[in-house]
């Protein structure tokens, strides 16, 4: 392990997913782990296996954490290296995984970084005009219930004919804690867990001037624990507690003044770096009545017709 100052060209930062893709791609990889000899990994194992062995080095003088190293070192040597025949499966892994924000790059280099502002690869908050949402959420208790608590809703924004928007971000949180724990190690589970209580920082980003925010949860008034600035965006948040087996919805509103203009209404939602995206139910409205023309573009669409938020989304809409 290198330790101290260091030349660097530039961080690339990945999240898990894109392990998964990765091995996907490369196959399964066996290498060799202090105190546990070959393991191997594979797209549907790799997560676990990477959270249980990094848990606690079985020798004490060990960097429990070497092993995320050597296994990246091989999936990279093995992307490197790939046969022509999986030259274009690769291509699109990184390409989605990129658009899909699990990947973001900075570069020392001005032209290098040019390019990955435009590509949108460098993580920022995106400054296109127009109304905006990004909904951030931090798990801060140091447990991983990140991977199994899904947060879903609906996301309703109603424009008056002067072209303020009134919106309203509705989630409902379930914590599958003891489902999810039943086929697991009971140590594993306690190492990763802490014994289910899932707490999230969130935060609704909108534009410079977003006014009158407001938390509900259960049907009752929250708090806004705090709001700010940041890069031309205006933002609010609350802490969410949710224990173990149990599910509450939280509503955040807030009011963005002269969104839209005349019978035309465009909404720009940034997808959160490093979350798979929560799919939402979208509700375009002028004084309650639904627009006559409403479309969106990036994004998935679910089964039942929710926008999930895989890719940034943008929203056009127009009223009679």
């Amino acid at each position: 392990m290198v330790e101290g100052p260091q030349q660097v060209d530039g961080i690339v930062a990945v999240d898990l997913i894109v392990l998964e893709r990765l091995l996907n791609v490369t196959g399964p990889k066996t290498i060799p782990v202090t105190g546990y000899g070959d393991v191997t990994f594979t797209a549907s194992n790799a997560v676990l296996q990477l959270e249980a062995l990094t848990r606690q080095a079985f020798d004490p003088s060990e960097d429990r954490k070497s092993v995320v190293g050597d296994l990246a070192r091989e999936i990279v040597a093995d992307m490197l290296h790939l046969p022509s025949e999986k030259w274009a499966d690769a291509i699109n892994a990184v390409s989605e995984l990129g658009e899909q924000r699990h990947v973001q790059v900075f570069s020392y280099r001005p032209e290098e970084q040019t390019v990955l502002r435009d590509i949108g690869w460098d993580g920022r908050l995106n400054p296109t005009r127009g109304d905006f949402l990004h909904f951030s959420e931090a798990s801060v208790l140091s447990t991983k219930l990140n991977l199994i608590v899904k947060p879903e809703g609906t996301y309703t924004v109603d424009v008056s004919p002067l072209g303020d928007a009134r919106h309203e971000l509705t989630l409902r949180y379930a914590n599958p804690f003891s489902k999810w724990a039943a086929d697991k190690p009971p140590a594993l589970v306690s190492q990763l867990m802490l014994g289910g209580l899932y707490g999230g920082y969130l935060r609704v980003f909108g534009p410079s001037g977003l006014s009158n925010p407001a938390v509900e949860i259960d049907g009752q008034p929250g708090n806004v624990e705090d709001t700010g600035t940041e890069s031309g965006r205006d933002w609010f948040g609350t802490l969410l507690s949710l224990p173990a087996d149990s599910s509450r919805t939280v509503t955040f509103r807030w009011t963005v003044a002269a969104a839209g203009t005349g019978s035309a209404y465009r909404l720009f939602i940034q997808k959160q770096a490093g979350t798979e995206g929560m799919c939402l139910a979208l509700n375009i409205l002028r004084e309650g009545r639904p627009a006559s023309d409403v479309h969106t573009s990036g994004g998935t669409r679910a089964a039942d017709g929710r926008t999930c938020l895989t890719t940034d989304v943008t929203v056009t809409a127009r009223f009679d």
